[in-house]
């Protein structure tokens, strides 16, 4: 969804690089899903929140020079991911 949006604002992105960023952004669900096996419910909660963050923060701060150096709609894109 997120290149078709980038083709519609004719932001270039290709959909190698987003399918790329995308696959290295969920790598840290792997440990996450790992320690899943802990007991605890509030731990489990808060390794996946941690993680959630950490990959949106990670697809953002990759996305933020393509979307801003070209349309300022990439900006409304990048912070809605």
């Amino acid at each position: 969804m997120l290149y078709f949006a980038f083709k519609w604002f004719s932001i270039p992105a290709k959909m190698l690089e987003l399918f790329c960023l995308y696959g290295y952004g969920m790598t840290v669900f792997l440990p996450v899903a790992v320690l899943s096996i802990l007991p605890w419910d509030g731990v489990k909660w808060a390794l996946a929140c941690v993680a959630l963050v950490v990959s949106g923060a990670f697809l953002a701060l990759n996305l933020w020079p393509l979307a801003t150096t070209e349309r300022k709609m990439g900006l409304v894109i990048v912070i809605n991911k």
